[in-house]
């Protein structure tokens, strides 16, 4: 089951990117394309890592695990408690977090993704990321589509 809906215009991040820097080159869309949104490339966009794939504003749809918003706010949270965020940083990283969740199809962890994430797979992966790749999994196949994946899984 797909919660959310793709009515919703996506939030313009661009000004967050940017920095306002007239100079800087507008990316690529990602046209056509529906992404697999990894929690890692999510938080390369808030944290403004080298490395993060602006462009994903403007693909077609991004999908992910509801996962992506626990691991998001885990992740922000820790960095506070480890003084690499002040409270006040950390605050708006998880509301930008929550701006991108609005712009993605969040797919509930059901009994089917629970089942692929424990059958054997070919690598050695842990419990999250291997949530995420059963997910991606389980959606192209019931979508019937294709999907392109930003992360690790």
């Amino acid at each position: 089951m797909i919660a959310g809906s793709r009515e919703a215009p996506r939030p313009d991040f661009t000004a967050f990117y940017t920095d306002g820097q007239p100079d800087r080159v507008a990316p690529r869309p990602c046209v056509e394309v529906i992404v697999y949104l990894d929690s890692s490339a999510l938080l390369r966009l808030v944290l403004r890592e080298p490395g993060a794939l602006e462009n994903l504003q403007t693909c077609e749809a991004l999908v992910s695990s509801e996962l992506l918003s626990v691991e998001g706010a885990r992740t922000l949270d820790r960095m506070r408690l480890q003084n690499s965020l002040s409270t006040e940083e950390a605050a708006f990283r998880v509301a930008t977090v929550h701006d991108w969740l609005e712009a993605v199809d969040l797919v509930l962890l059901q009994r089917p993704i629970l089942v692929r994430a424990a059958e054997p797979l070919p690598m050695p992966l842990g419990t999250l990321d291997a949530l995420h790749l059963a997910t991606a999994l389980v959606w192209r196949d019931r979508m019937r589509q294709e999907l392109a994946s930003y992360g690790n899984a």
